[in-house]
């Protein structure tokens, strides 16, 4: 039971992350309560035994709307799921909130203390604290770093926050894979399958990095001590069946979208949106820049400040030079 002590201490520690879902009303936010309607239609439909809609009906005022042909409706499901078990809708699109946060946390945790752990860490109770320490710092840092943060609290982007909150925690079962747990195959392509059907978008910003992250562990950590060409080839095969197989499982959401795209005015839609990456860019001094204080909720706000995770950058930066110190002083070692 003792083993399970950290995880939930990271559970306990990420919860304030998600303090404004804990009651109320909808949450004031960008799109909660476009989410909310589509959870109310997600589950009516369901109830009518139709699992894997494309096709909106009430939606559109009335006349209908493609959007779960388009858009991928995980978080959607989880509304619904926990629907199911007796809560209210308003209630499980504030717990699937609350979970896509905490998740955040956990996932982080696990990737980390994997990723800082060695061979000696069963033995060691010096690794095993360090480890620990390691996922701990890693949960805090990803779980309220500032774009989670405004994801969740100001743009109300449930499906995006599910999909940031899968992520270590397929980079943790892909790595798990990869270096030989056999329990992981299955694992590690339901994790990347969770990531598309939460939010495509993400998947074609995740993607690449998880395989570039399988890549580097195929690389630095083989399968066999021997560095041969053989484990790295195996290596490779495994993790394009890993891809393959997450893929596979979620061919119901994107293959629909990928093969009507052209039918419908997409480009439009993202223009008039201003969503073309080239007015996306910040300057150099805006990726370090604090929040405007103080914020009320029942005014307009300045626009909010979307920098990058200053105090997860500095424990970066740490532990970058910690791991280059140790680095050079095995170097030296050898040399000596």
């Amino acid at each position: 039971m003792r083993r399970f002590f950290p995880l939930l201490f990271v559970i306990l520690i990420c919860l304030p992350a998600a303090l404004p879902y804990f009651g109320g009303d909808i949450p004031r936010s960008n799109d909660s309560l476009a989410h909310f309607y589509r959870a109310v239609e997600l589950d009516r439909l369901v109830r009518s035994g139709i699992f894997f809609p494309r096709w909106a009906p009430d939606l559109a005022l009335g006349y209908g709307y493609p959007i779960f042909n388009y858009f991928a409706y995980g978080s959607h499901y989880l509304i619904v799921l926990f629907h199911f078990t007796g809560l209210s809708l308003l209630a499980s699109l504030r717990l699937a909130y609350i979970f896509a946060l905490v998740l955040s946390g956990v996932g982080a945790f696990l990737l980390a203390r994997d990723v800082w752990g060695d061979e000696n860490s069963k033995t060691s109770e010096v690794s095993q604290t360090s480890e620990v320490w390691a996922g701990i710092v890693c949960a805090v840092a990803y779980t309220y770093s500032p774009y989670i943060l405004y994801t969740a609290h100001v743009r109300g982007g449930l499906p995006e926050n599910l999909a940031l909150a899968f992520f270590p925690l397929a980079l943790w079962a892909v790595r798990r894979a990869l270096i030989g747990d056999s329990k992981f195959i299955i694992i590690a392509p339901l994790t990347i399958a969770a990531i598309i059907v939460s939010h495509i978008g993400m998947t074609i910003q995740q993607l690449p990095f998880i395989a570039a992250f399988g890549i580097f562990v195929i690389v630095t950590q083989p399968l066999t001590t021997t560095r041969r060409l053989g484990s790295w080839i195996w290596g490779a095969g495994l993790l394009f069946i890993i891809f393959a197989l997450a893929l596979s499982l979620t061919s119901a959401v994107w293959v629909p979208a990928v093969t009507e795209l052209p039918y419908v005015q997409f480009e439009s839609a993202f223009a008039n949106a201003n969503l073309n990456y080239r007015s996306q860019f910040f300057f150099w001094n805006e990726l370090f820049t604090l929040p405007n204080f103080p914020v009320y909720a029942d005014l307009v706000n300045p626009p909010l400040v979307r920098s990058l995770p200053i105090v997860a950058v500095v424990i970066a930066v740490v532990v970058a030079i910690k791991i280059a110190a140790t680095q050079g002083e095995v170097h030296l070692r050898g040399l000596l």
